[in-house]
């Protein structure tokens, strides 16, 4: 979310937040926020890829849960999302996303979403 309330930088520099007992400022643009990626640990090198596709494919059986990404090339990724990220994948699902993240050759381990609209 704080993406998504963070400045552009071009028409709004600066969000703040006020309550009776401090003030928070938010500067950073919301293109230099990232997402942490929580990587397991396992001897698999993994790099650095950016995808564009659709977000068509989530379940949350066996409690596990997978979010699936096709390209416009047919290519199909498995993205591997932070627990409490959920709500902001699902709120682009069936949309054109650009996803950032690391990739292992299995997985793609979110570190960045973004509609392709923005």
């Amino acid at each position: 979310m704080t993406r998504e309330i963070a400045p552009d930088g071009d028409k709004i520099n600066f969000v703040g937040f006020t309550s009776a007992r401090r003030t928070v400022s938010l500067t950073r643009k919301r293109m230099e926020i990232e997402i942490p990626p929580e990587v397991e640990k396992s001897d698999v090198e993994r790099t650095q890829i950016r995808v564009e596709g659709v977000l068509d494919y989530a379940t949350a059986r066996k409690q596990s849960e997978a979010i699936g990404l096709t390209t416009e090339e047919g290519d199909e990724y498995n993205i591997i999302v932070q627990e409490g990220l959920y709500d902001l994948v699902r709120s682009y699902f069936r949309q054109r996303v650009i996803v950032t993240g690391w990739y292992d050759q299995k997985n793609l381990y979110l570190t960045d979403l973004q509609s392709v609209d923005e």
